[in-house]
């Protein structure tokens, strides 16, 4: 087992780096932060124009991208900039790799499961399918899963302060994480959630100082607005919302809904948003003394409550994943470890190779939502998984 963990690390390194050299010349969400992160450098707006000359002059090639991340993550992204753009994308994905094998590595010595799983569980990871897609598109998603795993791990050594400063960054990078801070008033680890609180406005303030007021005030009012409107229909958001939006939304450039219902369907957004979070909050209040299933609840429902959310972020899923399968171990539980096993099935389908395909057959019309129910593969896991971290917190299946 362990040869053939080894043989799939290397394997799987092998699809990383021919992913990271094929790509770092090739238009990818990085270039945004890349962009972003020099035009704050250099004293110009991080939004609008700028960024599509910068990247004109920076990067070779004829991309057209525009910045929609928060003006937080320019200021994260600083250090890359100083970089030419190949070389800061492949220093971004070797970070990116290290941080795949720390939290791979910390699980196995946090979680009671097998040791000699381990070069398996870290070859999968290097094959996976979203750890390939992070890589390929130049994504912040396995530095964001670092900082929530190591936070979470931190956490439950009693590291308060460190795990609410890496929560605090993860939230800086994309919004999302700040669901953790209801975890955190839920378990009652209030130093954790003021340190969060104080990381992510240091953040702030320090992307204020350097860039201004302006690009909070313009990402508030337009870029937020802009980015539901482009991107929560789209095929490959894998959030409930992204689902509700292409069933009865607004028609867009990518999917034709069952019926065009834009104000109901946003309203059923909010309504099934706040009663997952309410829901969440209870059951959070009965778990004492958490040792991983409601962190792990809390991370499985953050992707599921995101306006937008992609697969690429599913390496924070690495722990939870883990952990359940630790749950899942034994005599008696195999049916339910082949359940898990058909969620990893569910959470690693090719959703840009399998839309490509289906977009096939229609363009240049839009796809129909019938067809669009087949690129929900991810989202089924994503629930199935809620379900079975609920199943594990109603019955006490906590792990020292």
């Amino acid at each position: 087992m362990r040869a053939v963990g080894w043989a799939f690390c290397i394997i799987g390194l092998a699809i990383c780096l021919k992913f990271t050299a094929a790509y770092r010349a090739v238009g990818s969400d990085f270039m945004q932060d890349y962009a972003a992160a020099t035009a704050l450098r250099s004293g110009f707006p991080i939004y609008g124009d700028s960024i599509q000359q910068i990247i004109d002059q920076t990067v070779p090639g004829n991309w057209h991208i525009a910045n929609n991340h928060p003006p937080s993550t320019a200021l994260l992204f600083l250090p890359f900039s100083v970089l030419p753009y190949p070389i800061a994308f492949v220093a971004l994905n070797i970070l990116s790799l290290l941080i795949v094998t720390a939290m791979v590595v910390a699980s196995f010595r946090n979680i009671p499961i097998n040791p000699k799983l381990l070069p398996l569980a870290l070859g999968f990871c290097f094959c996976w399918y979203p750890v390939i897609y992070c890589l390929g598109t130049g994504q912040s998603s396995v530095l964001i899963a670092g900082c929530i795993t190591f936070g979470w791990l931190s956490l439950k050594r009693g590291g308060q302060r460190s795990a609410g400063v890496l929560f605090g960054i993860a939230a800086l990078f994309k919004l999302f994480p700040g669901i953790i801070a209801l975890y955190l008033i839920a378990q009652r680890r209030f130093t954790s959630l003021s340190w969060m609180i104080s990381a992510f406005t240091l953040g702030v303030f320090l992307s204020v100082l350097i860039g201004g007021v302006e690009p909070w005030s313009e990402y508030v009012h337009q870029i937020i607005a802009s980015d539901m409107e482009q991107w929560n229909a789209f095929v490959l958001n894998v959030s409930i919302c992204g689902f509700i939006e292409r069933l009865i939304g607004a028609k867009t450039a990518w999917v034709e809904p069952l019926v065009e219902l834009p104000l109901i369907a946003r309203t059923l957004q909010l309504i099934v948003q706040a009663g997952l979070i309410m829901w969440l909050a209870a059951t959070l209040n009965k778990i004492k003394g958490d040792q991983g299933v409601g962190f792990s609840l809390t991370t499985v429902l953050m992707l599921l409550i995101s306006p937008i959310m992609w697969a690429h972020m599913f390496p924070v899923l690495i722990y939870p994943v883990l952990l359940l399968i630790a749950l899942q171990t034994g005599p008696k539980k195999r049916n339910d470890l082949i359940a898990v096993l058909l969620i990893v099935a569910l959470l690693s389908i090719p959703d840009v190779l399998l839309a490509r395909f289906l977009m096939s057959f229609y363009l240049p019309n839009h796809m129909p939502w019938y067809t669009a129910l087949l690129l929900t593969g991810q989202t089924i896991g994503l629930l199935l998984l809620l379900c079975k971290f609920s199943a594990a917190s109603r019955d006490s299946l906590e792990i020292v």
